[in-house]
């Protein structure tokens, strides 16, 4: 008889977890159809490389919060990481980035208003099934920017966003302080 206990559990459980997030935000709408999202699932001491960038870049910068995440990160199974890359999609004057084109989006290094909103709808559709499934979840800044100066996603993918997965009795991302 083989017996399998709570920490080994909860271990395959997160990462089969964070397999189905993944394919959630493949699957989620694209606007017109075109994929300019990337994801990874990021365990054990890549975690810790992400956790001490964050920590390091909030004491560089000043920043807080980044120093708060740093923190509430401390007992996570596994960070997904949610990336974007520049893609303007050749609307004819769209306008919605802040110029009249995409061409001037993207002589100008600007960020596609469309590919932003399909990382918004990829990150929801992974949120939404981590809490489907039961596993507490944060969308985090911090996370995706030391992931990004790490360059654990390929530099094509400019806006990065983290999400970090526990399985705990309690959320270590809700009651934070700041």
């Amino acid at each position: 008889m083989a017996i399998k206990f709570q920490q080994e559990i909860e271990s395959k459980g997160i990462m089969e977890i964070a397999n189905i997030i993944s394919v959630a935000i493949r699957t989620a709408p694209k606007s017109k159809g075109i994929d300019n999202i990337a994801t990874a699932v990021i365990t054990d001491s890549d975690i810790l490389k992400i956790r001490e960038q964050m920590k390091s870049y909030g004491e560089i910068q000043d920043i807080p919060f980044f120093i708060r995440d740093y923190k509430c990160t401390e007992n996570i199974g596994a960070i997904i990481l949610v990336g974007v890359k520049k893609n303007p999609l050749g609307l004819p004057d769209c306008g919605y980035c802040g110029f009249k084109n995409c061409k001037e989006c993207t002589d100008n290094g600007a960020n596609c208003f469309f590919n932003i909103v399909d990382l918004g709808i990829a990150v929801s559709s992974a949120v939404n099934t981590a809490s489907a499934l039961k596993v507490d979840t944060r969308i985090m800044y911090s996370i995706g920017r030391a992931a990004r100066d790490l360059k654990i996603l390929p530099e094509k993918f400019n806006i990065v966003l983290g999400i970090p997965l526990s399985v705990t009795s309690k959320s270590p991302f809700f009651d934070r302080e700041n």
